[in-house]
C-alpha cells in the first residue's frame, strides 16, 4: 500500500536528517544510500526500511507530485517533508533506468545558517553590504554555494530593511521576513524560467534579487544590466575558481562580442566568492574560499579580458583572499588537518 511505502520513506528521511545527509538514493534491488560528508554510504540500518521496488519508488514520487507522468523518462520536483517539529525542504529527481525507476533526493537544512558559522572571509561581508552590483558564488556541485547564499540573505534580512526576491529551481531555504521583505518564486511553479522570473522581478520594486543559477546568455546579460542600474544581484555559477568563473561568464556569449561583454562585466561585477569543501577536524566539512572584490585594477584586467594573472591582485587588505591563504588560515585555526 502507498501509505506503508510513504511511512517507510519517512523513516529514511528522518535517518538522513539525524545524520546530516545531503542526499538520499533509492534504487530497486540495492541498499538505501546516503551522501554524508561528501561520501556515499549504503545502509539497511534505517528503522523498518528495506530496498524499494520500482513501483514503490514511483509511488513515493507520486505522493509528493501527484501530476507526475508515469511515462516520463525523468521528472524534477520539490517538496517539503514534515515530521513533528521537523521541516525539511527537498529537491528530487525521479529517473528511469534500463529496467526501473530510481529516485535521488537532495535535502536542505531547515535551519538557515548564520554567516559567522561558515567562517567566511571578511570580503564576503563587504560584498553583502554592497548597495548594488553582481555577486557570483562559484564552485562545483555540492560545494555549499546554496548554503553560503542562504547565510548571506539571512544576514541582510536580519540587518537591513530591503526588498528581496529569490528566484530558484527549486526554492531551497525558506526565509521569513525580518527587517527585510522577502518573496520566494519557484521556476516551473511561479515563473516559467529564470529569465522570465528575473525580468518580472525587476518590475516588483526589488533592492536585491537572488537567482539560484545563471544558466544562459540572456539571463547573464540581464543580470549585468540590473546590477549596473542599482540592484544587488546574487547568483551562482558552476566553476572551480575565480578565474574560471570570469571566463565562464564571458564564454556564455558569442566570441565576437567578448570585448563588449568583458567591458560590461568590469563595470557591473561587485565580486566573486569561489568555494570548495574540505574535511573538518571536528567532523563534517568546512569551506575554503577564494574572494575577488572588484576595484579599478581588477576592473581593468577584466576589461581587457586577460584573466590569467588576476589572482596575483587579490589584496588581503581589501578583503580578498586566495584558496591557498584560506586553507592556511583554516589550518592555523586548527579547523582542518
Amino acid at each position: 500500500m502507498i501509505k506503508d511505502t510513504v511511512e517507510m520513506f519517512g523513516d529514511i528521511m528522518m535517518f538522513a536528517y539525524e545524520n546530516n545527509a545531503s542526499d538520499i538514493h533509492l534504487s530497486p534491488l540495492d541498499d538505501i544510500a546516503f551522501r554524508i560528508d561528501g561520501k556515499i554510504i549504503k545502509t539497511c540500518s534505517v528503522k523498518s526500511a528495506r530496498a524499494f521496488s520500482s513501483t514503490e519508488i514511483f509511488e513515493i514520487a507520486f505522493y509528493y507530485k501527484p501530476d507526475i507522468d508515469p511515462d516520463a523518462r525523468s521528472a524534477d520536483f520539490a517538496f517539503t517533508f514534515y515530521s513533528g517539529d521537523v521541516k525539511i525542504r527537498c529537491r528530487a529527481n525521479l529517473f528511469s533506468t534500463l529496467s526501473w525507476f530510481s529516485l535521488a533526493v537532495r535535502l536542505f537544512s531547515s535551519r538557515i545558517p548564520e554567516i559567522q558559522d561558515l567562517h567566511v572571509p571578511k570580503g564576503v561581508m563587504k560584498l553583502i553590504d554592497k548597495p548594488h552590483g553582481l555577486v557570483l558564488l562559484a564552485g562545483p556541485t555540492g560545494s555549499g554555494k546554496s548554503t553560503t547564499l542562504a547565510a548571506m540573505i539571512n544576514h541582510i534580512n536580519s540587518s537591513q530593511a530591503k526588498r528581496i526576491i529569490t528566484i530558484e529551481d527549486p526554492v531551497e531555504y525558506l526565509h521569513a521576513s525580518k527587517l527585510s521583505i522577502i518573496a520566494h518564486r519557484e521556476v516551473g511553479t511561479n515563473c516559467e524560467s529564470f529569465f522570465q522570473g528575473f525580468k518580472d522581478s525587476l518590475r516588483e520594486d526589488p533592492d536585491i534579487i537572488l537567482l539560484g543559477e545563471i544558466r544562459d546568455m540572456k539571463t547573464m546579460e540581464l543580470a549585468m544590466e540590473a546590477a549596473e542600474s542599482g540592484h544587488l544581484i546574487l547568483s551562482t555559477v558552476h566553476s572551480s575558481s575565480v578565474i574560471e568563473c570570469l571566463n565562464r561568464v564571458i564564454g556564455m556569449f558569442p566570441a565576437e562580442t567578448s570585448s563588449i561583454v568583458a567591458n560590461s562585466l568590469s563595470v557591473s561585477l561587485a565580486g566573486i566568492v569561489s568555494q570548495k569543501l574540505l574535511p573538518a577536524r571536528s567532523g563534517g566539512r568546512i569551506a575554503a574560499y577564494e574572494v575577488l572584490i572588484n576595484n579599478p585594477t581588477i576592473a581593468n584586467i577584466i576589461k581587457i579580458n586577460n584573466m590569467k594573472h588576476i589572482t596575483d591582485y587579490l589584496r588581503p587588505e581589501q578583503g580578498m583572499i586566495s584558496f591557498d591563504e584560506s586553507i592556511k588560515g583554516l589550518r592555523n585555526r586548527r579547523l582542518i588537518e
